[in-house]
C-alpha cells in the first residue's frame, strides 16, 4: 500500500484531491498526480462513450431501486462475472460518483457535466486484487452521504455539494491474473523510479464497465430537484476532508449562496434557497 500526499482524478473521472495535514502540500501535485492517475485514467476515459455493453465480461447490476434511507442514499449492487474464466477485481476497483454541473467562470468557458466522487476515494492506494470465478457474484451495500465537501485550493473555499441528478458506477477489472500482476509489478517498480521519469513508464491498466441511473429526489418540489448541482471551476473533493481554516468555510458559504440564487434546486418554489 502507498500513502500519497496528493491525488486527483482527471480525464472525465471523479473530481477529488488527496491532501495531507497542510494545504501547502499542493506543491507535491506534479509527481503524485501521475502515480494516482496512471492506474485508472486511460480506462476511465472510455466510460464517457458507452454504458455497460451486453458483451462485457463484468456486469454491474442494481439489485433494487435507489432510495433515501436513514439520511443516506442506499445503493445495492452486484458485480457479476459473465465470462468463462476468472476475473480479477482491484481492491480499489469500485467508484460511485454523482453528477455536477461545472458552471461557466466568466472567461467564455461553457458549463459542462462533471462527476464528483461519493464512494471509493481513499488516501491509501492498494494494487492488490481479488479473483472472481466464472458466474461469481460480489455483492455490495453502500450508504452514500447526501452531501460531499469540496475545496477550492486557489480560492481557499470549502462548501458542500448535494448528491443529485445522475449516479455513475464504475467497476474495474483485469481479464487475467497475468494482467493484474504485470500492472502491480509496474506500479511497484515506479516507486523505485525517480518521479521525474514516471511519465516515460507505460502501465498496464484495468478494464472498466460503467452504469448510470437517476438519483431519486429528496425535495418536495415538482421540477428541478433532479438537476445536477452547480460546481465552480477549481473545486474538488479533498481526501481526507479538511474542515478548516474557518474562513475557508465562510468564503464557501458565500459561493454556495450565490450559486443557490443563480441555480435554485427547486425553481418552482418562491422561497429563497438556503
Amino acid at each position: 500500500m502507498v500513502h500519497s500526499p496528493l491525488k486527483r482524478w482527471i480525464k472525465g473521472g471523479s473530481r477529488r484531491v488527496r491532501l495531507s495535514s497542510r494545504v501547502a502540500v499542493v506543491l507535491w501535485l506534479p509527481t503524485c498526480l501521475w502515480l494516482f492517475v496512471s492506474w485508472y485514467a486511460p480506462a476511465r476515459a472510455e466510460t464517457s462513450r458507452t454504458q455497460q455493453p451486453s458483451s462485457s465480461p463484468l456486469e454491474i447490476r442494481l439489485t433494487r431501486p435507489l432510495s433515501w434511507e436513514n439520511g443516506c442514499l442506499s445503493v445495492s449492487l452486484d458485480r457479476i462475472n459473465n465470462s468463462s474464466s476468472s476475473l480479477f477485481l482491484p481492491d480499489t476497483g469500485l467508484e460511485i460518483s454523482g453528477s455536477v454541473n461545472e458552471v461557466a467562470d466568466g472567461t467564455g468557458k461553457k458549463s459542462k457535466r462533471e462527476w464528483l466522487n461519493f464512494y471509493g476515494a481513499t488516501d491509501i492506494v492498494s494494487w492488490g486484487a481479488t479473483a472472481i470465478a466464472p458466474g461469481g457474484i460480489v455483492h455490495g451495500e453502500y450508504c452514500l452521504s447526501p452531501k460531499m465537501p469540496v475545496v477550492n485550493l486557489k480560492g481557499q473555499t470549502r462548501r458542500e455539494i448535494a448528491l443529485r441528478g445522475t449516479l455513475r458506477v464504475d467497476a474495474y477489472y483485469f481479464l487475467t491474473e497475468g494482467d493484474w500482476k504485470k500492472s502491480k509489478a509496474e506500479h511497484e517498480q515506479m516507486l523505485r523510479t525517480p518521479p521525474q521519469q514516471w511519465k516515460t513508464i507505460k502501465l498496464e491498466t484495468p478494464q472498466v464497465v460503467t452504469i448510470f441511473t437517476r438519483i431519486p429526489c429528496q425535495m418536495a418540489c415538482s421540477a428541478g430537484c433532479d438537476n445536477p448541482p452547480p460546481i465552480v471551476v477549481g473545486e474538488n473533493r479533498i481526501v481526507p476532508d479538511v474542515r478548516g481554516p474557518h474562513d475557508w468555510n465562510i468564503r464557501g458559504k458565500t459561493v454556495d449562496d450565490e450559486l443557490a440564487r443563480k441555480f435554485p434546486a427547486c425553481p418552482d418554489v418562491s422561497s429563497s434557497p438556503h
